[in-house]
């Protein structure tokens, strides 16, 4: 039996609900335009070289076997092939990056062998992000029906999400979050159709969701022991039907992502090495405000200097808990402030306690972030329907003023070519800019760290054909590099490369921890 429409349901249609619609339609449209304008930075070059079949040891091999190769040839790493099949996806996975589920992935993989003919390459991987990001709009308003039962609440929420920077930039990113974001707000709505509901199709239907959530993004574990102890509060600790359903499909989910959990195991050194920037040590302080700005992000990104927003910020979501508690039924401020809690139990505590740095990357948080918009949506839902005259149209400036700030932060982001997201080989455009200025160069790297080929190739795509490259693990490859004209030295930890040049000029064009860019001028 459907819940009863609230008094809402039957709104006329004003200007704030008109506006919120168009809102929404805005966060559709942003969505769809420059999705090649962003620079292809370093975890989405990795992305397509786990949907183009390749191991990081194959690529490897294969450059070092090569004296040169040209911009051309790196793209080959970059492109889905007939030649190699999910299979070849599935493996470089659990070789590479076990850490990573595989649903993202392989339909990444069968996107792109459906659209092989698209002209940009950049643009069709990262549409399918957007479809992901354009299924979460109703996803969330169906959230919101089960949890509110409020037009307002759902129409408020979607907006929110639709104006958000931090949602905005991983739609249009060919990363797993995007999917993520889609499996929290479908198996939540799911758990609350099936408590609602009590049906074993209902229950069928939100344990394959927790299965597809498990093999989309390790941290819906997170999500899962919030709804059970959602459930608990809700139910009880007493034996019932909802207990004993949700602990079967706890059985049915992590049986089903059993043979993944073996793949992690048997490779544990692997994904110590992958994940081992989230060990490094860094101040309690520093970290939380990291978390903070992250959280900022999530609403509004204009620039540098904006304290007090933030801060207000702050106090508007402390509020919005606490008019959630006090006057929202247990079965909606539960469900809210799990979402939230979990994560922040199981991994920022430890965090902040331990001082690594791993709760500093926001896509971790993406659970609470989404518990946060509810909390929100719920207040600003209620305050806009106050029957004060005033007190209504105060609130609905709040809103007003909170979704512009998002959209102004949307059209900025919309005009540049990074985004606050982006952490390492987000300069490949620039640098490729300085290289093309010459006839036929030639980039010379090292080997010995990997991830100068990652950052070979993503320059690669904003490279002229003619330019060539050459790999080399020390310099007993070089004689033959010294007689071309325009040379530049390219990588991290590659000083050995600087030396032996002899250069009698070197031009430092960028320099970062990761990555530079010299100009070399050989002596006659």
């Amino acid at each position: 039996m459907k819940p009863k429409r609230n008094i809402d349901r039957a709104y006329s249609i004003d200007w704030f609900n008109i506006f919120l619609i168009s809102v929404i339609i805005f966060g559709i449209l942003i969505r769809l335009i420059h999705l090649d304008k962003r620079v292809y930075w370093g975890d989405e070059i990795v992305t397509s070289i786990r949907i183009a079949g390749y191991r990081f040891s194959e690529v490897l091999q294969e450059i070092s076997n090569k004296s040169i190769l040209s911009a051309e040839d790196l793209l080959t790493y970059q492109n889905a092939s007939s030649s190699r099949g999910l299979n070849t996806t599935i493996q470089g996975l659990v070789s590479d990056e076990p850490q990573h589920a595989p649903i993202y992935f392989v339909a990444l993989h069968l996107w792109v062998k459906l659209f092989k003919n698209f002209s940009n390459s950049i643009t069709q991987i990262r549409s399918f992000s957007v479809f992901l990001s354009l299924l979460s709009f109703p996803s969330l308003y169906w959230l919101c029906f089960e949890l509110f039962n409020s037009v307002t609440a759902e129409l408020i929420a979607t907006a929110m999400v639709a104006t958000s920077p931090f949602y905005y930039v991983y739609a249009q990113e060919a990363r797993p979050p995007v999917l993520w974001i889609l499996c929290i707000l479908l198996s939540s709505a799911l758990l609350l159709r099936a408590l609602r509901l009590n049906t074993k199709l209902s229950w069928v239907a939100y344990a394959a969701s927790v299965v597809f959530s498990l093999y989309s993004f390790l941290f819906s574990v997170f999500v899962l022991i919030g709804h059970g102890f959602y459930i608990l509060l809700i139910k009880g600790l007493k034996p019932n039907t909802a207990i004993i359903r949700y602990l079967l499909v706890v059985c049915v989910g992590v049986s089903a992502f059993m043979p993944w959990l073996l793949k992690i195991a048997s490779n544990l050194s692997t994904v110590s090495d992958s994940t081992s920037w989230s060990s490094e040590k860094i101040g309690s302080f520093q970290l939380l405000r990291m978390v903070i700005n992250n959280l900022r992000d999530v609403f509004f990104n204009i620039g540098e200097g904006y304290t007090y927003l933030t801060f207000l910020l702050l106090i508007l979501i402390g509020f919005s808990f606490l008019f959630l508690i006090k006057t929202a039924p247990k079965s909606v401020w539960a469900f809210v402030l799990l979402l939230i809690s979990v994560t922040i139990v199981f991994l920022l505590i430890p965090d902040l306690v331990n001082g690594v740095r791993r709760s500093a990357a926001s896509r971790y948080f993406i659970a609470p972030y989404l518990g946060i918009n509810l909390s929100l949506a719920y207040l600003f839902s209620v305050q806009t329907k106050n029957l004060i005259w005033q007190w209504k149209k105060c609130w609905q400036a709040i809103v007003t003023i909170l979704l512009v700030i998002g959209i102004s932060s949307c059209i900025i982001i919309s005009q540049s070519e990074i985004s606050f997201n982006q952490a390492t080989y987000r300069n490949s455009a620039v640098l490729a800019q300085v290289i093309n200025k010459y006839e036929n160069p030639l980039v010379i790297t090292g080997t010995q760290y990997f991830n100068n080929i990652i950052g070979a190739i993503g320059i690669s795509h904003y490279l002229k054909p003619s330019t060539r490259f050459k790999f080399v693990p020390d310099t007993s490859q070089l004689n033959d590099s010294t007689q071309a004209k325009n040379i530049f030295v390219y990588g991290k930890d590659i000083e050995f490369l600087l030396k032996y040049l002899g250069a009698d000029h070197i031009e430092v064009i960028y320099k970062s921890d990761y990555e530079g860019l010299w100009q070399i001028q050989i002596p006659p």
